[in-house]
């Protein structure tokens, strides 16, 4: 920290003339600094997540191999549409690992053509 800051932390807050308050103008720059620092925390902690893949990159969504514009991406509603199966039967097939979603859109799954192809071929082979 610069010496001119520590000089201010010791002395304490000093009343504003404005306002008569404890809250000096000066020390908005100490707020500036904590949102900062915060930011700066908070980015390092995604960093080490992503490194370990614990988290995806705030930019990709999804797999980088999913991310053209021709793939379409579904919901599990409408898998189970194309399918005409029920949400049960889907979500115990996905349990059981038949299907994996490809990514996730907030914490909905997404599948792709291929994995519906994919699950499609597991039953007829």
């Amino acid at each position: 920290m610069g010496e001119k800051r520590l000089q201010r932390i010791k002395k304490g807050p000093q009343p504003s003339v404005r306002t008569g308050c404890n809250f000096a103008p000066d020390m908005r720059n100490d707020f500036n600094i904590a949102d900062e620092f915060a930011a700066m925390v908070a980015a390092k902690v995604v960093e080490i997540l992503e490194e370990k893949g614990l988290v995806m990159a705030a930019d990709a969504s999804c797999p980088k191999e999913v991310q053209p514009q021709s793939a379409t991406l579904y919901s599990i509603d409408e898998v189970c549409k194309r399918l005409k199966i029920t949400k049960a039967t889907f979500n115990r097939h996905r349990s059981r690992g038949y299907i994996s979603p490809t990514c996730y859109v907030g914490r909905s799954p997404r599948f792709t053509d291929a994995d519906v192809q994919d699950y499609l071929n597991k039953f007829n082979s």
